[in-house]
């Protein structure tokens, strides 16, 4: 019944091919298939392809306030904890905590709080319910820590996820060293998206990239791209052979 479009990116381009198929996936999508739209407002991407959309109900949610539901006073100190204010058609609502780091949680966590309400919570559940929640697994998930280093696992396979995971590394471990070790998974994503992997990966510290990884793809059939076309781009990048992998 409720759907939530978070974003919409250049993403498993060795199906959609390119931008425009991905953004008419969507459109099939939220056509056929919910009877709620919650969605980010603030991206440009999501707004074009749920345009002229009729007999649904469109929430949009974001940071800016020609958005339904607007986060504002956003305060991300570092750790696993921020807070912001939520306002609905310019009305305060409620003060929200959350319990999971970055601020890209501000508006995944927005979503929820949009998506929620239009399903019949209250708001006090609401805000409960989501400084309750500590995360999910891979997603910059604290997996353990070894002579004072911390080791977090993310799922982050495409440039905007390593973003949001490095600049939420920046902000739980301001003082601390970011290193980032990465594995391409398909050859078509990380030819079509190579400038913008070299650009966010240069953020870390320091960079350790594995060679691409793929079941359902042939190294024969992409001979214009490896992961030293990445590494050799990347300050402090280093290649991670299979032989190191451990």
């Amino acid at each position: 019944d409720i759907a939530v479009i978070l974003n919409i990116d250049e993403d498993h381009l060795d199906f959609f091919k390119n931008l425009d198929n991905i953004k008419k996936s969507f459109r099939q999508f939220a056509e056929k298939t919910t009877k709620t739209i919650v969605y980010n407002g603030d991206d440009e991407n999501t707004v074009d392809t749920l345009k002229g959309i009729t007999g649904k109900k469109l929430v949009s949610v974001g940071k800016t306030d020609n958005n339904e539901w607007v986060a504002k006073n956003i305060d991300v100190p570092g750790g696993f904890h921020s807070k912001y204010d939520v306002y609905h058609n310019g009305e305060f609502v409620a003060t929200v905590h959350l319990s999971v780091p970055g601020e890209h949680n501000v508006l995944n966590s927005l979503c929820a709080f949009a998506a929620a309400y239009e399903s019949g919570a209250d708001v006090k559940s609401i805000c409960e319910g989501l400084n309750a929640f500590k995360g999910a697994g891979r997603r910059f998930e604290l997996v353990g820590k070894y002579n004072g280093i911390t080791f977090a696992d993310d799922y982050a396979h495409h440039p905007t996820e390593i973003l949001k995971t490095i600049e939420a590394a920046r902000i739980k471990y301001p003082t601390k060293k970011i290193v980032a070790i990465f594995k391409p998974n398909t050859y078509s994503r990380t030819l079509a998206l190579k400038d913008d992997f070299i650009k966010v990966l240069s953020m870390a510290d320091e960079t350790y990239i594995t060679p691409i990884d793929c079941n359902r793809e042939k190294q024969s059939d992409y001979p214009n791209i490896s992961s030293d076309d990445l590494v050799s781009k990347i300050p402090n990048g280093h290649l991670l052979a299979n032989d190191d992998i451990t």
